[in-house]
């Protein structure tokens, strides 16, 4: 998922770069991100994906706890600033629709630009 909106967000500051509006973009995702922020400050919806994007990542690199490791109830509980999270298959399956639509979203911006 992560990899996913990784390379929708790298779309989209190619297609600033292409427009001369970033020259030489980060590499660093922060940095990227804080790129979008500033180009697509009145698009809520990638002002919300910058933020999910941020968010899977720190998740990605919490330490977590493994509970009821029986097939669908599998969880992993995290704490990410200082917030208990518990992730199990319905709450991936929901990432993972979020991040679909968000990609769906930014294929839609770079058609339109393209015309």
């Amino acid at each position: 998922i992560i990899d996913g909106m990784d390379f929708g967000i790298t779309a989209l500051i190619k297609s600033l770069e292409e427009k001369n509006k970033v020259e030489n973009p980060p590499v660093q995702p922060i940095p990227r991100c804080n790129i979008l922020r500033q180009h697509y400050s009145n698009d809520e919806t990638i002002m919300e994906m910058v933020d999910f994007y941020l968010f899977l990542r720190k998740l990605n690199k919490a330490e977590f706890e493994k509970a009821r490791e029986f097939r669908r109830h599998v969880t992993m509980s995290v704490d990410i600033d200082g917030i208990p999270i518990e992730i199990n298959i319905d709450v991936i399956t929901e990432y993972y629709k979020k991040a679909r639509n968000y990609i769906i979203y930014i294929q839609k911006i770079l058609l339109e630009h393209q015309e």
